[in-house]
């Protein structure tokens, strides 16, 4: 492979990837050729922002970012602010946590197109000064400039994730529910962090939204049905959409371990257990089949079928109120 690359490398169609790549290959190979190879990489690249990015970027993750922001600092101040360089300076920053010198960077720049992720790093870097009333300003700047931009919203959902701003990540993924509905990834990543944060309520009001927009799901029928019955909302409503969704799909196991509660809710715990059965046994891998196996097994008392599930559901990240109900049928098995 690497006597391979070299050809390649050498040819004059070889991009600035490629050569890369046989950096990668020479560091794996463990070859004393890398080092060399590094430092002529290292002198092209001088007048290339692109070029620049790409092997900033390659530092930082290869060596550390602290290499990567020397680097970095001896090139002109032209090739330094022009980007897309800012972007892997920043990075950098970012990860040594130099919040003093990341919004020197950032401060009173322009940043073109990518202007939006630059008023983001700059409030991160007054909130990490402590500067809260500047970093809400700057945060406000962001959403008004995010608004129905997609490109911009999931580049800001990416970078809030990787921050850890729960509470800004949500507020962006609610932005891309609403202005683009039809954008599935949004949709899944927000019911993600909202099961994950425990918010059933909010959760349910999601779905129903969503699902109203999309009668014809049936995940979101199932996955609204669930919901209303561990809150027992509209458990009329939710009976109907537990029985819609199973019938639609009756080998799905969250549909057939969702319409089994809801039987079990009504007081059928017979049919519940006979619907379970049709359950294979690699479902109940899944935290939501597990508890609603467990549940149903452990009320129609059938204990030792119960346990088993219930110690995997108890173990997975679970709603609020499917906690309580697993802890409320493993006590009932002992």
């Amino acid at each position: 492979a690497v006597d391979y690359t070299r050809q390649l490398v050498t040819n004059s169609g070889a991009t600035f990837g490629d050569k890369l790549d046989y950096l990668n290959l020479l560091r794996a190979f463990q070859s004393t050729d890398a080092g060399s190879w590094l430092a002529n990489l290292k002198q092209q690249v001088t007048n290339s922002p692109v070029e620049a990015f790409a092997l900033g970027r390659w530092i930082a993750r290869a060596e550390s970012p602290t290499n990567a922001l020397q680097w970095l600092s001896g090139l002109s101040s032209e090739v330094q602010t022009r980007q897309p360089v800012p972007l892997v300076i920043t990075d950098c920053q970012i990860a040594i946590k130099d919040w003093a010198a990341l919004a020197s960077t950032v401060q009173d720049e322009d940043w073109g197109g990518a202007e939006t992720l630059r008023l983001a790093v700059e409030s991160l870097a007054q909130r990490s000064l402590g500067h809260e009333e500047d970093a809400r300003s700057l945060w406000r700047q962001v959403k008004r400039e995010s608004a129905r931009h997609l490109d911009r919203l999931y580049a800001l959902i990416q970078l809030t994730s990787a921050w850890g701003w729960e509470a800004e990540r949500k507020a962006m993924l609610i932005e891309t529910v609403n202005a683009f509905p039809r954008e599935k990834w949004a949709v899944q990543a927000l019911v993600a962090q909202l099961h994950d944060a425990g918010e059933t309520q909010e959760l349910e009001k999601l779905l129903s939204k969503l699902s109203s927009a999309n009668p014809g799901s049936v995940e979101l029928k199932g996955s609204l049905a669930r919901v209303r019955l561990l809150r027992k909302s509209d458990l009329p409503g939710a009976y109907k959409l537990a029985k819609e969704a199973y019938d639609t799909a009756p080998d799905n196991p969250l549909m057939i371990s969702t319409y089994a509660y809801s039987l079990l809710l009504q007081g059928h715990q017979n049919e519940a257990v006979i619907v379970l059965d049709n359950l294979k046994p690699q479902a109940l891998q899944i935290p939501w089949v597990a508890a609603c196996y467990g549940i149903v097994q452990a009320q129609s008392g059938h204990k030792d079928a119960a346990r088993d599930p219930l110690e995997r559901a108890r173990a997975a990240k679970l709603l609020p109120e499917e906690m309580e109900l697993v802890q409320l049928a493993r006590g009932a098995t002992n």
